[in-house]
């Protein structure tokens, strides 16, 4: 989930990758978040690893997308998956994807 949460935000915004530390910083602070969900908890080995490869694909299909727009100089490609990474943030994270960025270098979710 981090590593979605991170590519999602980067495409959102199309802004600068956050760096190890604030994505490691990020981990346990999402990983802390998690441990408290009962539910999460008491899920399945095998959901959990499905979960974790629709996470995977999730930002695969960002990133690629993103990163094919930024070398092709795509506008509208950009726009596009600006708009996808904004719906599967809203999805995923249940928040306004403009609350997830970068600031003071640390990956942060506004109130």
């Amino acid at each position: 989930m981090t590593f979605f949460a991170a590519t999602a935000m980067t495409v959102y915004h199309d802004a600068e990758e956050p760096s190890d530390e604030a994505v490691k910083a990020f981990y346990s602070v999402l990983n802390q978040t998690l441990d408290e969900i009962p539910e999460f908890g008491a899920a399945t080995n095998k959901d959990k690893q499905g979960l974790h490869n629709v996470f995977i694909a999730f930002s695969g299909i960002l990133l690629a997308g993103y990163v094919d727009a930024k070398q092709n100089n795509s506008p509208e490609s950009l726009k596009t998956y600006r708009q996808l990474a904004g719906i599967l943030i809203q999805m995923v994270l249940k928040i306004e994807p403009s609350r997830l960025r970068l600031m003071d270098g640390n990956i942060v979710i506004e109130k």
